[in-house]
């Protein structure tokens, strides 16, 4: 695995939500990094099949394009009662149905009578300049709620709660989610990858 020894890195991704998580994790293990706000990033489309291509677009597209090492995500969420949906298209999803509360409510309907397991994905993929990556995934296994439970968080998180817990990602506290949340379980697997052999 190689091992990130450059004075920058790159956190590319404009999603505020998921850049917190990670931010934090890079701040404790005293990695420095950019941001798109002072380190603008290509706009990247998504065509991808998996979490983990659309991944790799978006770390490889940065890496070229700032000539920075960087760390890039691709997660969502699959609901195998309705075929794995809406998996590389989460969050087109939302969008499509008009926002979360009015998605929170299509997913309601459509899963009235079936199973509510979902599985939240995260793949992490950090590219070099040339070419090189290493790469990790992190899945937590749960289930959908409803009504939604407004708290903190984003996306998803009102309706989803992890296997072992009653409560939703937007009800945890910093620490419980740290013990259940997919890209931090993804991000441990690169932790070699900030740390000295």
């Amino acid at each position: 695995m190689r091992r990130f020894q450059e004075p920058l890195l790159l956190l590319a991704t404009t999603n505020v939500g998921k850049r917190a998580l990670i931010a934090d994790q890079l701040d404790r293990l005293g990695v420095p990094y950019a941001t798109p706000d002072t380190h603008p990033i290509p706009d990247v489309e998504e065509t991808g099949a998996t979490f983990f291509d659309n991944a790799l677009l978006k770390a490889k597209a940065c890496a070229t394009a700032t000539g920075l090492v960087a760390l890039a995500d691709d997660s969502g969420l699959e609901i195998p009662s309705l075929g794995g949906i809406p998996g590389v298209h989460t969050g087109r999803f939302a969008r499509d149905a008009g926002g979360y509360d009015a998605c929170f409510v299509k997913l309601e309907n459509m899963l009235e009578g079936k199973d509510t397991t979902a599985i939240f994905t995260s793949h992490l993929v950090i590219a070099w300049p040339d070419g090189h990556f290493e790469h990790a995934k992190g899945t937590i296994e749960g289930r959908l709620v409803f009504p939604p439970r407004p708290g903190r968080g984003f996306g998803y998180f009102p309706i989803f709660a992890p296997k072992g817990s009653d409560k939703t990602f937007s009800q945890m506290e910093d620490d419980e989610i740290l013990a259940y949340n997919h890209r931090y379980l993804a991000f441990q697997g690169l932790r070699e990858v900030f740390t000295a052999p």
